[in-house]
């Protein structure tokens, strides 16, 4: 990587999501892309129970014309606490108004030390961009199993959560932090070379919904679903969040980062389930800025652009 955070052509790639709508998104383009080499795909609770984020996640690549990536389920639940699930604003099946013919695979046993095992089959000297797209609790469990071996297979592991105030010295609560602030906590702590893309940059990503409308008329098929998804409930204007993190591993140039060091707000305070800013947390690189457009260009590629 250079320092700006390019990575070489067909960088070899792992996807640790929970689709999810704008996960499924996320997913498509980086199925399709040419700059980085998709090598696997690791699944978690979150959007929807693990089973139906499995069977999720080999849809997307299913209609990608990716069937040769491996989709592996991870963990069920997060590390200590209960999950109550996150149904509401990705419909019943996790994907909107999309409704995929696949069944559950009732073979898919939920496994903690998923994103290790993947970790594991790269050649030793092969190392990989990890996005994660949900909950942190795959990286988690395989930090805990194996710290050494996750630091020396990642690269960068580049994480959609936080959502900061205009100042940046304050934050808000977000899915990805409250489903299982444990596994946040033990991950910054960890030393990962973590980059954050921030709930409120990625939400300056938004499909209009002319252009979803024209991506549900699509006659290619991953377009059509990805359109159906995006018009749930009501078809209005859809921030993409998790594509974003996926655009800037495509094109590091389309995110701005800034080192900051960063606490989770404590059990119970204002800022539970929070990331806030503190001189004495973890340091991590933060998104401040993101190219609207750039990004739009390259969701061309899965998505209907203005005509």
């Amino acid at each position: 990587m250079d320092r700006q955070g390019a990575v070489p052509a067909a960088a070899p790639a792992i996807i640790d999501t929970d689709p999810g709508i704008d996960d499924a998104v996320a997913l498509a383009l980086a199925a399709r892309a040419p700059e980085i080499a998709l090598v696997a795909v690791t699944t978690t609770y979150g959007n929807a129970p693990l089973p139906v984020t499995t069977r999720n996640a080999r849809y997307v690549l299913a209609l990608a014309g990716r069937r040769d990536i491996p989709v592996i389920p991870g963990s069920a639940a997060p590390l200590t606490r209960a999950f109550d699930g996150n149904p509401v604003r990705h419909g019943p099946e996790g994907l909107g108004h999309a409704i995929p013919p696949m069944p559950v695979a009732p073979e898919d046993v939920a496994d903690p030390g998923a994103l290790l095992l993947t970790l594991a089959t790269l050649p030793p000297a092969r190392r990989v961009i990890l996005i994660t797209l949900g909950p942190l609790t795959n990286l988690a469990h395989a930090l805990r199993a194996d710290p050494v071996a996750v630091r020396a297979r990642v690269a960068v592991h580049v994480a959609v959560m936080g959502t900061f105030t205009r100042t940046g010295d304050a934050a808000l609560p977000d899915f990805n932090v409250d489903a299982d602030p444990d596994a946040v906590e033990l991950v910054l702590a960890s030393g990962l070379p973590t980059r954050l893309v921030p709930l409120d940059i990625s939400s300056q990503v938004r499909i209009p919904e002319r252009d979803i409308r024209r991506s549900r008329g699509s006659p290619d098929p991953l377009e059509r679903m990805l359109g159906e998804a995006l018009a749930y409930p009501g078809g209005a204007d859809r921030a993409v969040h998790d594509a974003v993190a996926v655009a800037g591993a495509l094109a590091p140039d389309v995110l701005d980062f800034v080192p900051r060091r960063l606490k989770i707000g404590e059990p119970g305070g204002r800022a539970h389930g929070a990331l806030t800013g503190d001189p004495g947390g973890y340091r991590v690189e933060v998104a401040t800025a993101v190219r609207v457009r750039a990004v739009r260009r390259l969701l061309g590629r899965v998505l209907a652009q203005p005509a």
